[in-house]
């Protein structure tokens, strides 16, 4: 034991966690992920990070995922910001697209043709459309996906009863393991430096070797 990883430091270093992008993005990106049905990625590239050593992920980062389209929905680009500049400042996405609302520690933006809308919190529990003054008339519609209700514990009664044989939860592990591959890849982009062109098939990269990033040689003893 060692405070420098446990109780939560670990997730910060390379050899045991995943960052801040594999910590939350499963949660602030969730709402943007399966609203739009973004499936696997296309590209994946590091724009903009701090120093990065073989030991500690950056102190802040900014990526940007490709998709293709989906059905009649266009190609889009995804943006991932995080952690803080040297000068305390927070790394945030264009401060014209909160419309004069003031960021919050974690949220997500999904930009329309007509418009914003910006959830101000990691689950997208809540949201808003910006400007506000051009959707005051706005009526949300019923809402159609399933509700299970019951807060955490619920979740996990979901869980258990899909291993049962029951339906399917909704945050499945289909949905789950593209998203997270998507979200990961990421991390993969800080470490490789460059712009990667994935094959999500072959789960490699079409444009450079990356195998030693996304699959590592454990130890001895450590397989299953």
């Amino acid at each position: 034991y060692h405070n420098a990883y446990h109780p939560f430091k670990w997730r910060g270093w390379w050899d045991f966690g995943t960052g801040a992008i594999g910590d939350m993005s499963c949660h602030t990106a969730n709402l943007a992920f399966m609203a739009l049905n973004l499936g696997h990625p296309l590209s994946v590239e590091a724009l903009d990070h701090g120093p990065i050593n073989e030991e500690t992920f950056p102190a802040w980062a900014t990526t940007k995922t490709e998709f293709g389209a989906r059905g009649a929905m266009p190609p889009l680009s995804y943006y991932w910001y995080e952690g803080k500049f040297p000068d305390g400042k927070k790394n945030l996405p264009p401060m014209d697209l909160f419309h004069g609302e003031k960021p919050t520690n974690s949220g997500s933006i999904i930009v329309g043709d007509k418009g914003i809308l910006y959830s101000p919190n990691d689950y997208g529990s809540s949201w808003k459309l910006l400007p506000g003054d051009d959707f005051k008339d706005y009526e949300a519609p019923d809402a159609w996906i399933p509700r299970i209700g019951g807060g955490d514990q619920a979740m996990k009664n979901e869980w258990v009863e899909a291993m049962r044989g029951g339906k399917p939860a909704l945050s499945n592990f289909d949905y789950a393991s593209q998203m997270t591959e998507s979200i990961l890849l990421g991390n993969a982009a800080l470490k490789a430096g460059g712009r990667i062109e994935w094959d999500s098939t072959r789960l490699q990269a079409k444009n450079m070797d990356i195998s030693d990033i996304i699959q590592r040689e454990y130890r001895p003893g450590w397989m299953a």
